[in-house]
């Protein structure tokens, strides 16, 4: 039986060689693909208290915008793509960034003495007037802080640079961790707060009241389960759209995939393209402006 399986081993070592010969020999005679870089321009929050400017096709750094406020820990773009507003590490103060000029136009901070104002998700008006924040307060005491157990979302006055409106985030609702992340989108009118979590909620910006939940996995939505709305990306975001990353599970035979959601803010419909199988702590994805 030894001998037997051993040259049953070797007519089959024999046999792979001749495939992987055949496997070079394809390989060598396909051109190799040649790479091109992209032409955009990446902006970067880094250490200390600076934003690196990143010209892509050179990968050379071409640039900084100094930041007043601390470390650029979050960063959001305007819908007309001139300004960041950026929120600093300690999730405290927003400071706002011309990005034509590469310089810093604005900067403040919603805490007042021993009350302190943590920001956890934020939003642009698109006409720039005010910004729409999911924040947590704090109260230093003698020996403690006292946090409050609410989230609320606040409406800040860009002009007043302070909270002009809250409202309670609904019990049910709370978010788990630290916010909504990047999942906050408003609709062209501004009428209307979407929230992008495994399910779509829908807020009436004037008292911030659950006009509509749109359930993801239910059957309007078929062979997706446990779908997960993520960052948006940017570089390829339309009027009146919002265009993510979006992770789900297959029902049948529970497999991860990620792929590509666009969501119209105005009819609040829902295009879903899978692109492939979806792997743990994936983050950072962008899609080059040709797509």
């Amino acid at each position: 039986m030894l001998t037997h399986r051993s040259n049953f081993s070797s007519a089959i070592s024999a046999g792979s060689a001749f495939i992987v010969v055949a496997a070079v020999a394809l390989l060598a005679a396909a051109p190799p693909a040649k790479i091109i870089a992209g032409t955009g321009t990446l902006f970067v929050g880094g250490w200390p208290n600076k934003i690196f400017v990143i010209d892509e096709a050179t990968e050379k750094i071409t640039g900084t915008i100094d930041i007043a406020t601390g470390d650029p820990t979050r960063m959001v773009l305007s819908r007309d793509k001139k300004r960041f507003y950026v929120v600093n590490s300690l999730s405290e103060q927003v400071e706002i960034i011309d990005i034509a000029s590469r310089k810093s136009i604005d900067h403040f901070s919603l805490s007042e003495g021993r009350k302190k104002v943590f920001i956890r998700s934020m939003i642009p008006d698109p006409l720039h007037r005010f910004l729409v924040m999911l924040t947590k307060t704090a109260e230093k005491k003698i020996d403690r802080f006292e946090q409050d157990k609410t989230t609320k979302f606040a409406v800040v006055d860009l002009a007043q640079k302070k909270i002009v409106r809250t409202a309670d985030v609904p019990k049910d609702e709370e978010p788990p961790g630290f916010g909504f992340g990047g999942g906050m989108r408003l609709s062209p009118d501004g009428k209307y707060l979407y929230v992008f979590r495994n399910n779509v909620l829908i807020f009436d910006t004037t008292d911030f009241k659950l006009v509509e939940k749109i359930e993801l996995s239910k059957p309007q939505f078929p062979g997706i389960a446990n779908v997960g709305i993520g960052m948006p990306l940017d570089s390829i975001q339309e009027p009146g759209m919002l265009i993510s990353v979006f992770n789900s599970t297959d029902p049948v035979v529970r497999r991860n995939v990620f792929g590509i959601a666009r969501f119209d803010l105005t009819r609040r419909t829902f295009e879903f393209t899978p692109v492939g199988p979806s792997t743990t702590g994936m983050m950072g994805l962008h899609v080059t402006p040709d797509h």
